[in-house]
Formats: structure tokens, sequence, C-alpha cells
């Protein structure tokens, strides 16, 4: 097993490129809690510095690994050791990794590999080396596993991965079955009927617009220039597997800022200098003089539809009245009108004629109903 030094303290640097690894190599959070087990164990102390879904051959997109660099970099650093789970979770490429690695031994600081002890001296520094090739080859091999079906993936005229463009979405395509029967089916990127058009449109804007429209937006790509590193080069935007950071151009060596970060202290500025209680009152009054205009332009439509509302209650009540002073009236004993309307159902004719009828008549009808009653 690796030793670590007891008193001493150090850093655990743990990293995985997706959230889903090979049996040898744990999860994060698995690396995390047995590396720092074996810390406690040996009686030192450490802090934790993770790279989560990041390749291990973009050294300079790994947030972790160049903060431990910039901090080795100080007078007087404040660990003696970097304990990883592997030598391949330090670095998968061999250059980048021996030149890092040389800059910690240049300040007394090594590189323990949790798994992959290896004896001090000049043996040591081979079995190294030989690991960092090993662990290089195996991303290469990877990697051209990876890319030679995407390749005929599109080839073929299908997605390979990832989010389609702005103008596009995702269809699925059925091509085949599987081997259990479900339908195989691959994703094809086609336009996208609502946001093709907008793009196509900001693409003639530029290109045959007025002038300050395309340079506007060419100077909305090109705002990401604005931000500058300590040391002066400006910092251009890039994106990893799971985040979106700035650098430095220059390669000074500085860490890398988290775009969210960056992006959240520039709105902040703007809220300050353009959110201001002024505005705040102008914008205010804008939205009521908007809302008047469109009262007063819905006024008379409104009114008139309030007109149509009360005429057409006038009439509901109206009926209601009718129906009322016209319909029999309900027996004391019935216990509710629609049990009294289903024992007295086959009497609505008989009661519609004596109302339609003459008044001659109706009093005959009238007569021989209350013999046939008394009968």
């Amino acid at each position: 097993m690796v030793t670590i030094p007891a008193g001493s303290h150090g850093i655990v640097y743990v990293r995985v490129s997706t959230e889903h690894q090979a049996s040898d190599e744990l999860p994060i959070a698995s690396q995390s809690a047995e590396l720092t087990a074996a810390v406690e164990r040996a009686g030192a102390t450490c802090e934790v510095v993770q790279d989560a879904g990041i390749s291990g051959t973009d050294v300079e997109g790994r947030h972790g690994l160049q903060s431990i660099a910039a901090r080795a970099r100080e007078p007087h650093p404040t660990f003696s050791w970097v304990l990883v789970w592997k030598f391949s979770r330090f670095a998968r490429n061999m250059e980048e990794g021996l030149v890092y690695r040389a800059l910690l031994r240049k300040r007394g600081i090594d590189i323990l590999s949790y798994r992959e002890p290896v004896p001090d001296g000049l043996l040591g520094t081979l079995i190294t080396h030989i690991l960092m090739a090993v662990g290089e080859f195996y991303a290469a091999a990877t990697a051209a596993d990876v890319l030679r079906p995407q390749k005929e993936l599109a080839r073929q005229g299908f997605s390979a991965g990832g989010r389609p463009p702005v103008g596009y979405r995702r269809e699925p395509v059925i091509i085949g079955t599987r081997y259990d029967g479900t339908p195989l089916a691959r994703i094809r990127w086609v336009p996208d009927p609502e946001t093709a058009p907008r793009v196509v449109q900001a693409f003639q804007m530029v290109a045959a617009g007025p002038r300050d429209a395309g340079a506007a937006v060419r100077g909305r790509l090109r705002t990401h220039r604005a931000a500058r590193c300590a040391c002066g080069a400006p910092m251009a935007g890039t994106n990893s597997r799971s985040y979106r950071y700035y650098r430095c151009t220059a390669r000074c060596g500085r860490p890398h800022v988290r775009a969210n970060e960056l992006d959240g202290g520039v709105m902040d500025l703007i809220r300050r200098m353009l959110i201001t209680p002024k505005a705040v009152r102008e914008m205010v009054q804008i939205l009521n003089k908007d809302i008047r205009m469109r009262t007063e332009r819905q006024g008379p439509d409104l009114e008139r539809a309030r007109s149509q509302v009360r005429q057409l209650e006038q009439q509901d009540a109206n009926l209601r009245r009718a129906l009322r002073c016209a319909g029999p009236r309900l027996p004391s004993g019935s216990r509710s009108r629609s049990s009294w309307w289903a024992r007295n159902s086959g009497r609505r004719p008989l009661a519609l004629a004596t109302l339609s009828a003459p008044n001659g008549h109706s009093g005959s009808h009238r007569s021989s109903s209350r013999r046939r009653s008394t009968k």
C-alpha cells in the first residue's frame, strides 16, 4: 500500500471522466471516501479537490488540477503530497502529466497513487513513466474505438451525439430491429420549423442588413474578449463536458474562471448600473401608459359585450318568470319536483292543451276533468 507520512498535510485529488466508470475505477464519491479514510489511518490530514466529468487528456479544463498547480507555485505551499486513486486519474497525457509532476516535485510535493504504489528512486521513476504511458495509450485507443462508429454514423447522415445546433431538432429514425425484437433507432438532425427561419433571418440581416446591425451582432460575438486575465492577456471561453469556463489565451498558468461565476458578476454589475430606482419608475410609467391605451381601445368592445350579457340575463329572467307563472303548482305532499313530474309525465299534453285551448273549450275541459276525478 501507499505510504503517507504521519502528521503531514496533503491534497486528495479525485477525477472521473463520466458518470459511468469501468469496474476498476470507482465513482468520484467512493474514491474520495476511500482515499480520505486511508489518510486518516496514516495519521495525516487532507483536503479534497475534485474534477467531475472532465477527461484526463484535458489538463487546461480541469479547474481542480489548475488550482493545485497554482497553490504549488506559492512561496510556501501548505501541502506536501497529492494522493490520487491511480496515475490515470492525475493525467492521461504523458507529456503534460510529466510537466505537472515535475512542477510539484520541484516544490517538494510528491504524487502518491493509492492503487499503484511505486518504490522510491530511479526504479519508481521508471515505473511511474510506464504507468503514465499505459494510461495515455488506453485513452488514445478508447478514443479511436469511439470515433470510428461516430464517423460511420455521420457518413450515414445520423447524429453522432451531442446537442443539435440552433435551428435544428432531433428526429428519431427506425432503421431496423435489435436481437430482442425491439426497434433500433438512430437520431437525425432536421431543420426546426420554429427556429430555423429565425436563424436564416439572422444570417441574412448580418450579410445584407444595415452595417450597424451587423456590427452589433459581431460585437455580441466578441464580448468574451472583454474579459482579461491578471497577466493582461484576453480570456477565451471554452467548453468542457460539464462546465463552461474562461481561460487565459497566453496560458500563464493561472486558474480558469467558471463561466457562470464571471457571467453572474457581469450581470450583477449591469443590474446595479442599469436597474436603478429611476429606471424602474420610468418603466412602470411606460407600462401604465400602455395599459391605459389598451383599455381605451378596448372600451367600446367591452361595453358592447356587457350590454349583450345584460340583455341575455334579462331574457333568461323573463323566461324563468313565464315558466313559473304558466306551470302547474306542485302538490303539498310531494317530496320533490322531479318525483312529481315523473308521476305526472303523462298529463303534460293535457296541461298544454288546456293552456292553448280557447276560453269556451277550456271551461268544458276543466268541468269534464272534475267529473272524471269525482268518479
